[in-house]
């Protein structure tokens, strides 16, 4: 199956990232992989902010945050600021066509994981019950998200068509 590459082939790609964010492990395995959780919607907003030709909207990764906000039973806007963040720190990067630029593409997804991460951090410290053990479990999260980078891209890369479709919500 091949995914266009317009905001249709983005809308699908997110529904799977949000399928696999709320699968559970099973039971039999050890709760330390829990741990090590990436945040499948922000490798896939960026993935596609990276390496699209054309600029989406900022509105469908909003409106995705939104659905992810209402999913799990977060402040509204927060998942949606924080992928609209990463679609705007992805648009701005150069387009991965030479691999020098992949090392800058790397440091930006660093950056908006550790973003996403504090943000994250400090409104649900502020909203709900301030949790202690959150800080601890940060960095596992940014080291998954991290390794988990280079699995999206491949699988992306490997099912997305190389030419330009007329569909697209922009």
């Amino acid at each position: 199956m091949k995914l266009p590459r317009n905001n249709v082939g983005f809308s699908i790609s997110l529904v799977v990232a949000l399928v696999l964010t709320m699968v559970d492990l099973p039971h039999f395995a050890p709760d330390v992989l829990t741990y090590f959780t990436p945040n499948f919607a922000l490798l896939v907003c960026y993935y596609w902010a990276t390496n699209l030709p054309t600029n989406f909207s900022v509105l469908v990764a909003w409106l995705f945050g939104f659905l992810f906000d209402v999913l799990y039973a977060e402040p509204f806007g927060l998942n949606g600021l924080i992928l609209c963040v990463v679609v705007l720190v992805g648009l701005n990067l150069p387009r991965r066509s030479n691999r020098p630029i992949v090392g800058y593409q790397l440091l930006g997804l660093l950056g908006v994981v550790i973003f996403a991460e504090i943000v994250r951090l400090i409104v649900m410290q502020f909203v709900e019950y301030p949790v202690q053990g959150l800080i601890v479990l940060m960095p596992w999260s940014i080291v998954a998200s991290l390794a988990f980078w280079f699995v999206v891209a491949v699988i992306l890369d490997r099912w997305i068509y190389v030419e330009d479709t007329d569909v697209s919500f922009s």
